[in-house]
């Protein structure tokens, strides 16, 4: 999804090219099987969706993880197992406020480390951009950026 949202439309912008790839992205979506490794135990199976975050906002205004603290030291993740496209709609809606957290197929969690492996190489995303490919490791480095601000 992020990578067809980078892509961009011409007919969206922000959040909506967000909506939009979603959409789009039902029609061909083959779940992958992965393995997802972190503090919170290990996660094997398919997949629809997994986003981390350390603030509760996301691809353009999407709650996918509402419990994320900026300087807690912990990754916030959202696994989302495979469900029907009508079902996606409807949890698609639901991440504007966060209400997607009480669906069965969502777990969250929160990890320092995530190891991320999947049955072929699927390309990462940071924050919309191409980071690197599967496998993957991610972490937090404490104070590992220094802000300033006036």
């Amino acid at each position: 999804m992020s990578r067809r949202a980078a892509k961009g439309t011409p007919l969206f912008a922000g959040t909506a090219s967000y909506a939009y790839a979603a959409v789009e992205t039902l029609f061909y979506y083959d779940p992958p099987s992965v393995r997802l490794e972190g503090d919170f135990g290990t996660y094997e199976g398919q997949l629809l969706l997994a986003a981390t975050g350390i603030t509760s906002r996301y691809g353009g205004g999407f709650k996918i993880v509402p419990n994320a603290r900026i300087n807690d030291g912990l990754f916030d993740v959202c696994i989302i197992r495979p469900v029907s496209s009508v079902t996606v709609l409807r949890l698609l809606v639901t991440l504007f406020w966060g209400g997607h957290v009480k669906h069965p197929a969502v777990s969250m969690h929160q990890t320092q480390t995530l190891k991320i492996e999947t049955d072929t190489p699927m390309r990462l995303y940071a924050d919309g951009e191409p980071m690197c490919e599967t496998p993957a490791t991610i972490e937090i480095i404490k104070d590992g950026l220094v802000v300033m601000a006036p």
